[in-house]
């Protein structure tokens, strides 16, 4: 009888460690579902602002090639001015 005692505690402790480690998993399947949208949004963020940064880059080219040409200028008229 005694060992049907023992033997029905060890089973009721492996019930509950079945019950916590279904929980765990569910928190940690929520978790990762959190963590996953979360790192959608930052690879969305990453790409519009590589987006915003190229097109900032090709501003600044066309600037930049219009200040070189204005200068070109100048100095030509300088040059044949002189």
């Amino acid at each position: 009888m005694e060992a049907l005692d023992i033997l029905e505690k060890k089973i009721r402790s492996l019930v509950d460690t079945i019950k916590s480690l279904k929980e765990e998993v569910e928190t940690l399947r929520l978790e990762n579902s959190s963590l996953q949208k979360e790192a959608d949004l930052l690879g969305s963020n990453i790409l519009e602002g590589k987006r915003e940064l190229d097109s900032e880059k090709e501003k600044a080219k066309v600037f930049v090639e219009g200040l070189i040409d204005s200068i070109d200028s100048l100095v030509e008229v300088e040059t044949s001015d002189g």
